[in-house]
């Protein structure tokens, strides 16, 4: 059995999470399908609901629920933004325990979007982790380093400086699987994880239009700027929409 989980913040998220969820059901009903929140008061239908204490920045927040999340399984474990669509199943992890999208550029209409994958050259929207004391330990030094970050990376694209440290240059053919240390000290080598490093264009791609052809394509990250292309591709992959203002 494969886990989808999510991070949730905020009755907007918890209505773009059924969405995504939805997506997920269609590719595989077995999928295990779990939603972390720091909300005592939010559900999610249809999904197991992991809590974690409130109160973190957004990303550090979202590091520690995918530590408890991966600590209550015993199978792999994709997580993904709520604004993602799955297509078709993720890849076998096998002996990885993680696996990271790797980007050339960020994807859509943005105009500048060649430096800033640059600079961030994996995109966190999709991660695999196989259940291990290792995977789990990529995990927590991620929240660590975030934990020493200035408070806007805390809030936003941290997660994305930590992956680009840990996950080192992008790969040279469109898929690898290879050996990095976790860094918990920059003048010496760490313990050592398997990365598997996949390709943005097949398993994290933002589509710059609605009609556009998805043949290939694993999975649809309806990032920041493409967010409002979100709601139509939906209605062609014949998955429900739920608005905020539908909330009861």
């Amino acid at each position: 059995m494969t886990t989808i989980a999510w991070f949730v913040r905020g009755q907007k998220h918890a209505h773009l999470v059924q969405v995504s969820m939805a997506a997920a059901r269609a590719v595989d009903p077995t999928f295990r399908l779990i939603v972390a929140t720091d909300e005592a008061g939010l559900d999610v239908p249809g999904a197991e609901m992991v809590r974690i204490a409130p109160g973190a920045p957004l990303y550090v927040a979202t590091l520690e629920a995918r530590v408890q999340v991966l600590w209550e399984c015993r199978e792999p474990v994709w997580f993904i933004d709520t604004d993602v669509l799955m297509l078709k199943p993720f890849p076998a992890l096998g002996e990885a325990h993680m696996a990271l999208t790797w980007r050339a550029n960020v994807g859509g209409k943005l105009t500048d979007n060649e430096s800033l994958a640059a600079m961030m050259p994996y995109n966190g929207g999709v991660i695999g982790m196989r259940p291990s004391a290792r995977s789990i330990e990529i995990l927590i030094w991620m929240r660590e380093r975030l934990k020493r970050m200035a408070p806007h990376l805390q809030a936003w694209y941290g997660d994305q400086v930590a992956l680009a440290a840990l996950g080192g240059p992008r790969p040279v053919e469109d898929e690898s699987l290879e050996e990095r240390s976790i860094p918990w000290v920059i003048e010496a080598p760490g313990p050592v994880a398997m990365i598997r490093k996949l390709p943005c264009s097949t398993w994290n791609f933002t589509p710059a239009e609605a009609d556009e052809d998805f043949t290939g394509i694993g999975a649809l990250h309806f990032k920041g700027h493409s967010r409002k292309l979100m709601e139509t591709v939906a209605g062609r992959l014949g998955l429900p929409w739920f608005k905020v203002e539908e909330a009861a």
